[in-house]
């Protein structure tokens, strides 16, 4: 039936994705994730609280959402600061820390790289002036 027992496991493992992603069992992973921005995450970590191997969660992570978990956490997390941005008693530092940013020079690299201006910048442009760091 099957040529090999590699074919097998990659066929199971296929239905195993497939079944788990349409069954809805991976919204409480994005949900888990969404909640919790400002801690740290790490896959290893979700894997286990979810009752995965790390490479399989990783696998369904990506054929669920579409993209990688790191891709994922940094988009939602810089989507959440510039939603923050708008609260001016909020400094840029605790923006960073609410979005799971320790370091702050992070945070700001991490920000140009994926809205193409600083944080400060942004939150000028988008008239919510203030927010020292």
């Amino acid at each position: 039936m099957f040529a090999s027992p590699q074919e097998m496991f990659a066929l199971f493992e296929s239905s195993l994705c497939s079944a788990a992603a349409d069954e809805g069992q991976f919204d409480p992973v994005l949900r888990y994730i969404d909640a919790n921005l400002a801690k740290e995450l790490r896959i290893s970590e979700l894997a286990d609280r979810f009752h995965f191997s790390p490479s399989y969660f990783s696998t369904l992570f990506h054929k669920h959402v579409g993209t990688t978990f790191t891709k994922y956490l940094t988009r939602k997390r810089m989507e959440h600061a510039a939603q923050l941005m708008a609260d001016k008693r909020l400094t840029l530092s605790e923006i960073a820390e609410q979005c799971g940013y320790a370091d702050y020079f992070h945070f700001n690299k991490t920000f140009k790289r994926f809205y193409a201006v600083s944080p400060g910048q942004y939150r000028k442009n988008s008239g919510a002036a203030g927010g020292a760091i």
